[in-house]
This record gives C-alpha cells, structure tokens and sequence, in this order.
C-alpha cells in the first residue's frame, strides 16, 4: 500500500475526508471501470469509492494492485477467467459492489450460441459414431468397416485410398478402361491389349501420372465426340507407346 494511501486512511477515519472520496478510491474504481468497460458482463455500482475508502488498508492495497497490475493488463479479457484476474473480479465484487454476470463462454460444458466442434471443442465435442472418420476403441473393421477398415494393395481390390500410381495392382484396370473408351469410341477395329494391366504396372510413377492424366482425358474427349482434336497429338502416342493396342485402328 502506498504511503499516501495510508495517510487516507487515517485521515478519512478521523473524518477529514467526510463527505468527500480518497484520490486513491478514484483511481482504484476508475481502472476497475476501465477493465470492466471492456467486458460487458460487467457492471459497477456508484457506491465503488465510499466502499473503497471503508476498507482495511490491506484490502485496499490488494484492489490498487488488481486494478494497476493485473486487470489493466487483461483488458478485453472476459467470462473464462482463471487465477489472478478470477481473484481480482472476486475481490470487486466482494469489497466493491462490483456486479459480475459472466454468462456463456467456452469451457462451461455447455454448447452455447456461437458454439460449435471447431471454435468450442471442449463444450461441444461430439459423441463418436461409426462414420465419424475416426476408428475409436469400441469400433473395429467388422462393426465399423467406414471408419476402421484398413486398405491393402495387390487384394484385388482398389479401395478408396488406392488409384492407380500408388497402386496399379489393384487400380491399373481404371486406366486401361479408360484408354478402352478411347480406341472403341475413335477407332474401327482397335481395343488395348490384354496385357494393358501389366504394362500399366511396370511404369515408374511419374510416367505412370501422366499416362493416367491422358487415359482421363482421352476417354473424356471420345465419350464427347471430340476424337478428331486429340488423334495424333501427346496423349494418343503416349498410350500407344506405353500400353499398346490391338486391331487396325483406323480412323472411321
């Protein structure tokens, strides 16, 4: 507690000050004013610097400290307030007639207006359910396939997570329809090879990607009518080089 505050004290009890408030209680109410102007869960009452000025000295020098140190410095801060600044609220209220309703706020276990899974988690988490993207502890791939299920390349399957760069085992086939659309939809008496399979599965990856961009885009142009933009251009040689083609394929 400051001297001056001290000297206040004394004079106010000896009546010097009747009638009027310590310079000390205004600031003290001013900064607790300033605080809660940026919280509007708060409120003071008229009452803050009469209440002040008829307090102990050692409670007086704990709400100078709460208003010069730490509510000053929590400015805009409020509902979920914890350690200091809690104190600091609790003690206004307590010696001040300081009126705090915190209301809503995030970590009150309830999912409130405004909440939600993103900006509120901890008050409104979600209880798990089978296709919730996550294989949780009573979940395993028999009774919640859609979230456990694990995918396995070359099970002659191609899953979800698989296509056909990472795994041609299982993919390659998706490429090779699609090169299938584009010789039966542009050409007479031209299909890919049986062997489209295999030769799709022993190209690196990169060449693999692009293969399989062409593939897309030439099953797209055939099943478009638009065989005559794409015939001797990059894409139509590159499967041809790479995965082949039976029959005479010849423009109609």
């Amino acid at each position: 507690m400051k001297r001056f505050t001290l000297l206040t004290t004394l004079l106010a009890t000896l009546g010097f000050f009747s009638g009027c408030n310590s310079s000390d209680s205004i600031i003290t109410c001013d900064r607790y004013d300033q605080w809660m102007a940026s919280c509007s869960n708060c409120s003071t009452t008229l009452s803050c610097e009469n209440n002040y000025d008829s307090l102990a000295p050692t409670v007086q020098l704990d709400l100078d400290d709460c208003a010069d140190n730490v509510l000053m410095n929590n400015l805009g801060i409020c509902g979920d307030w914890t350690g200091d600044v809690q104190y600091c609220v609790d003690l206004g209220a307590d010696y001040l007639g300081i009126v705090c309703d915190v209301g809503p706020y995030c970590g009150d276990g309830t999912c409130d207006a405004g909440e939600d899974e993103v900006n509120c988690a901890v008050d409104c988490e979600v209880a798990s359910y089978c296709g919730d993207g996550v294989c949780d502890a009573n979940e395993d791939e028999v009774n919640c396939a859609a979230d456990c299920y694990v995918s396995v390349c070359d099970d002659g399957v191609c899953d979800l997570d698989e296509d056909p760069v990472a795994c041609p085992q299982d993919c390659a086939y998706i490429v090779c329809d699609e090169y299938q659309d584009w010789l039966e939809g542009c050409f007479t008496d031209c299909t890919a090879l049986d062997t489209c399979d295999a030769e799709y599965g022993v190209l690196d990856a990169a060449v693999a990607q692009d293969v399989w961009d062409c593939s897309t885009l030439l099953s797209e142009a055939a099943l478009d009518g638009l065989c005559a933009d794409n015939i001797d251009g990059v894409c139509d040689i590159m499967l041809e080089d790479e995965l082949g083609s039976f029959g005479q394929c010849l423009i109609p």
